[in-house]
């Protein structure tokens, strides 16, 4: 929160709003800065104008959409919009499937389009489906605990990586998928060489 004025006896002559009562409210949100008006009751939201917040990941997604959508209107939800419980219309959008709807194949972007029109919430993994894309789960196991890897620091360095990679692994013999797990091997850790390979499977 930033500023707040007030109605005068003035402004509440012209606007009919009581005096005292809060007229402006100017705040910040991730260093963006709005600034609100009391208009009164007869000045409604539309969908004209809505806040887009842009998600790394699916469980952003699920995060920003549980919270703003409680208490707000279920059948106003649609392609990744939603109404909170005051009426404001919000796009959680992942970006990810920016890419995806942007594809230079025009046939994937298709697919995915058809894909998140039917949603309501954007499924990062369905609309993937829907390209035909398919998943690669990469994981090593370490000698000690199985699946885990500690850094100086004692904490999980990294268990599993999901790759994109559309096409067959043919029983491993595709050269890209190759390449890509030896590059995860290398990066995971020193210590980690390629005779510790990740154990791909495809979903």
């Amino acid at each position: 929160m930033l500023t707040t004025t007030r109605y005068t006896r003035e402004a509440e002559q012209a606007a009919g709003q009581p005096e005292g009562s809060v007229m402006t409210v100017a705040f910040q949100l991730e260093g963006q800065e709005f600034t609100a008006l009391n208009g009164g009751p007869h000045f409604k939201f539309t969908e004209a104008i809505s806040l887009v917040v842009r998600c790394e990941s699916q469980q952003e997604v699920d995060y920003y959409w549980d919270r703003l959508s409680e208490g707000g209107d279920p059948q106003a939800q649609q392609c990744g919009w939603l109404k909170d419980r005051f009426g404001l219309s919000w796009q959680i959008v992942p970006n990810l499937v920016i890419d995806l709807l942007t594809d230079p194949d025009p046939e994937k972007g298709r697919r995915a389009m058809a894909a998140v029109l039917k949603m309501k919430k954007i499924d990062v993994a369905a609309v993937q489906r829907a390209r035909g894309e398919r998943r690669m789960v990469a994981s090593i196991a370490a000698p000690s605990d199985r699946g885990k890897l500690y850094s100086g620091r004692q904490e999980p360095l990294a268990e599993e990586l999901a790759l994109r990679h559309s096409g067959d692994l043919r029983g491993g013999k595709d050269a890209k998928a190759e390449l890509l797990l030896d590059q995860l091997a290398d990066r995971l850790s020193p210590t980690v060489g390629r005779s510790t390979r990740p154990v791909v499977s495809t979903t």
